[in-house]
């Protein structure tokens, strides 16, 4: 049924990362040598939607979050160089 075939594509559409308003409208394969298939178009919509503002705050926040992780794990070149960290860390204890 076109209901089937619609519930099918849509979970598979989420599951690859797609957003529940926006998705990609490029036909592709589920699996390998299987149909191509090919998504519904977009509504035409304002891209500046209240969903899109509030994943774009979600994602600088994650990013800036991702960048603060990185630079404390790579703060350090060697083994040597953190054990002096961590030395220095409890004498200040």
């Amino acid at each position: 049924s076109e209901e089937g075939l619609y519930y099918r594509w849509k979970v598979f559409s989420l599951l690859m990362g797609d957003r529940e308003r926006r998705w990609r409208e490029k036909p592709f394969q589920m699996s390998v040598g299987g149909p191509f298939w090919v998504p519904p178009p977009m509504p035409k919509e304002d891209s500046d939607s209240d969903d899109d503002s509030a994943w774009r705050e979600r994602e600088k926040v994650r990013q800036k979050e991702r960048e603060r992780l990185r630079a404390e794990r790579y703060q350090y070149a060697t083994g040597a160089q953190l054990e002096k960290a961590r030395e220095k860390d409890r004498a200040k204890a």
